[in-house]
C-alpha cells in the first residue's frame, strides 16, 4: 500500500502476547481518498492486520467512506470492506481467538451494539505492537490529513493468577494444620462442637 497513502502518524505500544482484544473509538472527518484511520497489531511494515475508517471513493462512489479491515502477510496484502453511510464516528475492535490464534473485527456506531466485519485466520506475526495509524496525501509529508480524534483505547488480557499461593488457617482449632497445598488435616481431641 505504500504507493497508495503515507503513513506519517503511527503510534505504536507493546502488545502483550496473551492480548484477548483491543477497540478504539475514533472520529475521522474524512474528505478525500486515502484519509484514514485504523488499529492494528503490527509486526513490520509488511506484517501487519488493522480495522479501521478510510475514504475510499473508487470502493464507494456515493460517499466515500467504508469499514475495512486490512492486513499483509509477507508483503501480500488482502481486505475485507463494509460500505458505510456517511460515517465520522466509529468504534472498532478486534477480537483474538485464543485457541487458533484468528482475529475477527467489529465496528460499532455506538461501541455496544457491535458488527463483524470478517475474520482473518492466525498470520504468525512475532513480537506484535498494538499500532494506531492515520493516512492522508498521496504524496509523503505533503499536506493532506484528516481531522482525526482519538477518544479511547481499550485493552484486554486474561486476569493474572498469582504464581505463588499460601495458605492459612485463621482461629484454628488445637491440632489442626495446612500444607503448601491448601490441605487442611485436623483430628479432634477433645468432645465439642467445631466450626
Amino acid at each position: 500500500w505504500g504507493a497508495v497513502n503515507t503513513s506519517i502518524n503511527s503510534l505504536f505500544r507493546y502488545l502483550p502476547p496473551n492480548w484477548q482484544s483491543m477497540s478504539l473509538d475514533l472520529g475521522l472527518a474524512a474528505t478525500v481518498d486515502t484519509q484514514q484511520a485504523h488499529l492494528m497489531v503490527y509486526q513490520d511494515d509488511d506484517n501487519y492486520l488493522q480495522v479501521g475508517l478510510a475514504h475510499n471513493s473508487g470502493l464507494d462512489p456515493t460517499n466515500g467512506m467504508v469499514i475495512t479491515v486490512v492486513w499483509e502477510r509477507y508483503g501480500v496484502d488482502n481486505h475485507i470492506v463494509v460500505q458505510s453511510t456517511a460515517i465520522t464516528n466509529l468504534h472498532v475492535r478486534m477480537d483474538r481467538n485464543s485457541v487458533d490464534g484468528s482475529v475477527t473485527g467489529f465496528y460499532s456506531l455506538d461501541g455496544v451494539a457491535w458488527v463483524t466485519i470478517g475474520t482473518v485466520v492466525d498470520q504468525g506475526f512475532v513480537n506484535n505492537r498494538l499500532g494506531i495509524w492515520a493516512g492522508g496525501s498521496t504524496v509523503a509529508y505533503a499536506p493532506g490529513m484528516a481531522t482525526l480524534n482519538l477518544r479511547r483505547l481499550d485493552l484486554t488480557v486474561p486476569a493474572s493468577v498469582p504464581t505463588v499461593l499460601t495458605y492459612a488457617l485463621l482461629n484454628a482449632p488445637r491440632g489442626a494444620t495446612i500444607d503448601t497445598n491448601g490441605v487442611i488435616r485436623w483430628t479432634p481431641t477433645d468432645p465439642g462442637t467445631y466450626v
